[in-house]
């Protein structure tokens, strides 16, 4: 196998002719598969693996990956990716293509802890306050959701209205 080296970057590893990322610490291939899902014994090896892994994906996953990632931390972290998606001096544009996702399009949590943590504010139970109450949220964003409701007891009886419920972790953070 004939071994040249080669920059990513600040980064340099090696690959073979045929284009395959080589271990740092050996000559075999690196066998990506592998390195996706068996976890390894030997820590110097998994992190080679895991540099390696780094090194294989196309800037494209990382940018997803990235955006995933902030999304389940949480309320916080989706709005320093909204920040960054406005950087493009700082970001390539995979990542600000994939991080602009976070200003329009943040996926909602789930309807039952929006209506525990109504009744956890309203004192009773959704369904004793609204006449209806839409499962799927008019819109969501970094800190909350919107819900398509019809009151029961505020007048004018039957109004038709939108209410907002804050994001469970970030309700669990002020409370």
């Amino acid at each position: 196998m004939e071994l040249r080296k080669a920059r990513d970057g600040p980064r340099s590893h090696l690959v073979s002719k045929e284009g395959e990322f080589v271990s740092f610490s050996s000559t075999q291939p690196l066998d990506r598969e592998r390195t996706r899902s068996e976890p390894l014994a030997c820590p110097r090896v998994a992190f080679e693996c895991r540099i390696a892994r780094c090194l294989c994906t196309a800037p494209q996953e990382l940018a997803i990956w990235l955006r995933e990632g902030l999304v389940r931390l949480g309320p916080t972290f989706i709005k320093i990716g909204q920040q960054f998606s406005t950087r493009v001096d700082v970001l390539s544009p995979e990542f600000i293509k994939e991080l602009e996702k976070l200003q329009d399009n943040v996926p909602p949590f789930d309807t039952a802890t929006a209506k525990e943590i109504l009744k956890a504010n309203l004192g009773r139970p959704v369904d004793e306050i609204f006449e209806s109450f839409d499962d799927e949220p008019i819109a969501a964003a970094s800190l909350g959701q919107v819900h398509r409701t019809v009151w029961c007891d505020v007048p004018p009886p039957g109004a038709q209205d939108g209410l907002g419920v804050m994001h469970p972790l970030l309700y669990k953070s002020l409370i």
